[in-house]
């Protein structure tokens, strides 16, 4: 999906140990752009939740699936 191609995960990746040295998660070479927020996106099942803005990105980033309007 979109964040294992913001992240650089392919399936060559596929069963490497989580815990081990190959795959790890460490700071940002450069800061984070403007975050935004907005509501999530197919939850219509989740009544009155699906509403609420607990979706966050990064704005112009080109990993988000969905652009939010303004």
């Amino acid at each position: 999906g979109k964040l294992t191609q913001a992240l650089g995960i392919t399936g060559a990746l596929y069963g490497v140990d989580l815990c081990g040295d190959r795959l790890f998660l460490e700071e940002p070479e450069r800061p984070p752009g403007p975050i935004g927020r907005s509501r999530r996106i197919n939850v219509e099942y989740a009544g009155l939740w699906a509403d609420k803005p607990w979706r966050f990105f990064e704005r112009g980033n080109r990993f988000v699936s969905v652009a939010p309007r303004e």
